[in-house]
């Protein structure tokens, strides 16, 4: 039992070193406008450097803020 405990473990660790540390947690495109959203607020990002996709989500996240409605930064994909 103790064996496949340690080849599940060691599973776990491949993964996490191949894709880092944030690369386990899948980050929403909902998520991801918000983020680009404030760093843009902030002058850390310019909007040149966005992806076409980035730009897109961020369009459709102001959009949402501009009609009113509810920004769920949780939005499943």
């Amino acid at each position: 039992m103790t064996h496949i405990w340690r080849m599940a473990a060691v599973a776990a660790a491949l993964t996490l070193g191949t894709l880092g540390a944030e690369g386990a947690l899948a980050e929403t495109p909902a998520e991801r406008a918000w983020r680009n959203y404030e760093l843009l607020r902030s002058g850390a990002k310019a909007f040149h450097d966005l992806s076409d996709a980035e730009r897109r989500e961020l369009a459709a996240l102001e959009q949402l803020m501009r009609d009113g409605n509810s920004v769920d930064r949780r939005t499943p994909r």
